[in-house]
Formats: C-alpha cells, sequence, structure tokens
C-alpha cells in the first residue's frame, strides 16, 4: 500500500492548525491546502472542455524542487474496473519506458488512497545526477475524474515514499468532488436569495472614463457569498468595498437600450455561480 500508518501520525504539521486556502478546478473539484507549505504556482484551462489544471509548489527540505499538478477531467464513457486499471497499467508502462541508459529506476510502490489509484516510483537520472520520485493516480467520480501528479527532486539518495506520502496524502485529503446535481440545486438557492438590481447615477466626481451610462449594481439581500464580478460580455466590472459595482457604457445607439449580464458570485465550495440580469434605460 502507498499510504502507510506513519501519515496518521506526522501529517499534522500539514493539514492542522495551519492556515487553509481553497481553490476551486473546474468543473467539479475543490482543494483545501495549508498555505504555508503549498504555493500555487500555475493555472492551465481548457475553455472547450470547461476543465482546469493548478500547480503547486511545495518546500520539501533538501529537496531542489517539488511539484504537485492536480486537474480534473470529463466523465470517459466507461468507467468501469476494468477502465480504471487500464490507466494505471498505462502509468506502469510509461514508467517502464523511463528505462535505459539515462535513467536508472530504483523502486515503484502501487497508489491506493481515497480512490485514488496509480502508481509511485523513484528514479536516478545519470546525465544530471539527479534522484526523482514522483506519484501518478487518478480518481473517477460519477461526474467527472481528477488527477494528480508529483515529483520531487533531490542531488542526495531518497531512501523511500514514506515522508513524500505525507504530502500527496494531506493534498488528497483537501479534495473534495461534486456532482452536477449540487451545483444546479445551489445555483437555484442563490437566484432565490439575491436580487439584483441596477441604479442609474451621474458619472463619479474624477472618474477618468467618459461614458453614456453610469450604473451601480447592487445585491439586495443579507450578502453572505463573495462577489467576484460583473461579466457584461465584453466588460468585466468589479466591487468595491461595499460590494457594490460601477458599471459604464459608452453607446453609440440612441433611444432605447438594454443590457444583459451575469453577476460572479463564488459560492460555499468555491465555484463560480453565474446570476443573470437585466435592465434598460434611454440612451438621448
Amino acid at each position: 500500500m502507498l499510504f502507510v500508518t506513519v501519515f496518521a501520525l506526522i501529517s499534522g504539521r500539514i493539514t492542522a492548525q495551519t492556515p487553509n486556502a481553497y481553490q476551486f478546478i473546474e468543473p467539479n473539484v475543490s482543494l483545501k491546502y495549508d498555505s504555508t507549505l503549498v504555493k500555487s504556482k500555475d493555472r492551465f484551462t481548457n475553455s472547450v472542455y470547461g476543465t482546469e489544471s493548478y500547480g503547486f509548489s511545495y518546500a520539501f527540505p533538501n529537496r531542489s524542487k517539488t511539484y504537485i499538478q492536480i486537474s480534473t477531467g470529463l466523465p470517459p464513457k466507461n468507467a468501469d474496473q476494468k477502465y480504471q486499471d487500464s490507466v494505471a497499467n498505462a502509468i506502469i508502462k510509461q514508467i517502464n519506458r523511463y528505462a535505459g541508459d539515462s535513467i536508472v529506476i530504483k523502486a515503484t510502490r502501487p497508489v491506493r488512497y481515497k480512490g485514488f489509484s496509480g502508481y509511485g516510483y523513484i528514479t536516478w537520472r545519470k546525465k544530471s545526477k539527479m534522484y526523482d520520485i514522483a506519484y501518478a493516480g487518478t480518481r473517477f467520480f460519477d461526474d467527472g475524474l481528477c488527477k494528480i501528479y508529483y515529483i520531487s527532486s533531490s542531488p542526495n539518495a531518497i531512501d523511500g515514499f514514506d515522508k513524500d506520502s505525507v504530502v500527496i496524502t494531506a493534498l488528497i485529503d483537501g479534495i473534495e468532488s461534486y456532482s452536477k446535481k449540487y451545483f444546479e440545486e445551489e445555483e437555484i438557492a442563490l437566484k432565490q436569495k439575491y436580487a439584483i438590481v441596477v441604479d442609474s447615477i451621474a458619472k463619479p466626481s474624477g472618474f477618468p472614463i467618459e461614458g453614456t451610462y453610469f450604473g451601480l449594481v447592487k445585491v439586495k439581500g443579507k450578502l453572505e457569498n463573495t462577489i467576484q464580478s460583473v461579466d457584461m460580455g465584453y466588460q468585466q466590472f468589479f466591487p468595491d468595498y461595499r460590494n457594490e459595482i460601477l458599471v459604464y457604457f459608452n453607446d453609440a445607439g440612441k433611444g432605447q437600450v438594454e443590457k444583459k449580464g451575469h453577476l460572479i458570485m463564488i459560492n460555499k465550495v468555491g465555484k463560480q455561480v453565474r446570476l443573470p440580469f437585466t435592465f434598460s434605460y434611454y440612451n438621448k
């Protein structure tokens, strides 16, 4: 087994009584982690499929670099056990392809933890004289999948998996998945909870941009969610300290103008929820 009892004994330094950061990874996974040890590094998105990957660095003592990537994917057409085993077997084949004149595989270990399955391995790179320890694992959900990839490099010999297992298991413990139905219900609840109004105002004193219309987008109702922005399709606007959003437009056409937009809120698990609204005004 990949994750041994040493995790229960020392993972407290990663998960307990530490500052927590939260990251939602589209379309259906949230991640909670210790922001004093794990630092967000990069982000990759697939706008066609609506999936994301986030990369993190970890301050592993006496290592030159430790990098973790957590990504999501759409559900495969057939995610039965045979298919899931084939994913793990593909990792094993990839490991074996590394073996050769320049890379020596020192040890391998299967990954089995909280639904994630895959493989871990330790290698020695002859040319760069570096040791690497890596894990690759996948968990399948009803509405998608989550992959985690971990690699840590050191000029010194890596003598086992246990210390690195503590890091990766702590991250996996912070991963939660959510169903499509859950998000649909959450969106309905927020639409019922909040009303969005737009009040026309005069151009704010000293405002540097000219416009034919200025307005304040406000949320009516006890605000228990974070407002991220207002999306008008071609313009993004952001809230002030009162959670009011100044919007402004420069319309070429005269007469009655109708605008459609979305107020983007962050729900309790960190996912963006788009609340549609419309308003109109007369442009002289």
